[in-house]
Parts: C-alpha cells; structure tokens; sequence
C-alpha cells in the first residue's frame, strides 16, 4: 500500500527513516499487507529546520524558521478610541503606540552568516502554551541589532525601512553599539517588526539566501 509524506519547502536536511529527502517534494513509501500489522510500521520524519534569511525590497530582510516568521516584538500603549457594547473591556477599538525601541537594523553578513548572529533557543512544549502567546514565548531567536535612529515613522506606521546596508563602514555613527534582542514567533506579537534592514554587507557587497543550523 503506498504511503505519500508531503516533505514542506522551507526544510534543507529533512530525513525520513534516516534517509535524506529533499525539500518541497512528494515522498512516497509503502506499507506491506502481509507480515506484521500496517498500523505497526513507523515512519521517523526529522524536518530539522535551521534559521534562514527572506530577502525584501531595499535588501532588507525577514528572519524565518521552519515554517515560522519570527519578529522584533514591541511593548505597546493601548489607547480606546471607540467603544461599542458590553462592559468597558469588552468590543473596544485601540491605538497601539510604541513604548519601546523598534528602529533596528540587523547586525549580520548576508552573504556569510556568523552563527552567533542569530541563535535559536525552545523551553520546548509547556502545558498551556504555544507558539502564539503573546509573552512567555516557548522559541525565540537572539538576534544581533544596532539601533537605527534615521529609521521613523510615516502615517502613524513605520516607514519602509531603509536602504541596506544601513550602516556603512565609513558612516558608523549612524547606528548604535551591537546589542542583542529576542526575535518571537510573529503570530504571538500586536505590535512588531517583520522586516529589517542589513546594517552591512559583507565581501561582495550582495544580499542572497542565507542558512544557519
């Protein structure tokens, strides 16, 4: 009896039953009607994802893995601007405004990623949790940023992030000292940042795909 294991896209060293599969394919095994009970055989799929770079408009970039998009999340303000039945926390409209640092640029080499750059961590499954939580995130990916003060807001957004890279060898003042800020599943954000310019480029001066395990 044939068996079909959809292998996603986005994987890079997927196995099944230790075999190398490749990504964004069709796999297809088979179960035998004789011998031992088919609801004994065990196929072992391993995605083993790895921390990847999107690359956008003005080389700026999104930080992914797995199937996940993980964002810069921001501590917002909740202002009502309309209310419209219930209690008063119940069916209100709000303003978000940021209350902390969004302007960032993200301290990495596209062409040559450093490991350190971007190192993901799970506390693994918790009873009650998930991805989506907005606080207590169970994965996050410590990201290397330099503030990026020429980087505003336009229409009470932000604007479109600047041209990459964003920080040049001969300009450094205009971005801050590296520090390192957590990235969170986007999903379990209200307010954040998907998309980040390049502070620098490295050798060769272009942005491309880019993986770190």
């Amino acid at each position: 009896t044939p068996v079909y294991l959809r292998v996603p896209g986005w994987t890079t060293a997927a196995t099944i039953n230790g075999q190398p599969v490749a990504n964004g394919t069709m796999w297809k095994g088979h179960v035998s009607r004789k011998g031992s009970p088919r609801a004994g055989t065990v196929f072992r799929v391993e995605f083993n994802p790895v921390v990847r770079l999107e690359t956008w408009d003005k080389g700026a970039v999104s930080v992914h893995r797995g199937a996940l998009l993980y964002s810069l999340p921001i501590a917002a303000n909740y202002t009502v601007y309309a209310h419209h039945f219930g209690t008063d926390a119940m069916s209100n409209d709000y303003y978000l405004t940021p209350r902390s640092p969004w302007a960032f640029a993200l301290d990495v080499n596209p062409t040559h990623l450093d490991t350190s750059a971007l190192t993901f961590s799970s506390s693994g499954y918790q009873a009650g949790a998930a991805p989506f939580n907005h606080s207590n995130w169970p994965s996050r990916i410590a990201a290397r940023l330099r503030s990026l003060p020429s980087w505003g807001m336009k229409d009470n957004s932000a604007s479109e992030p600047p041209q990459s890279p964003a920080c040049t060898a001969d300009a450094v003042t205009k971005c801050g000292p590296a520090e390192v800020h957590a990235l969170v599943p986007h999903g379990g954000t209200e307010l954040r940042v998907g998309e980040l310019p390049v502070a620098f480029y490295g050798p060769g001066g272009k942005s491309g795909a880019v993986e770190q395990a």
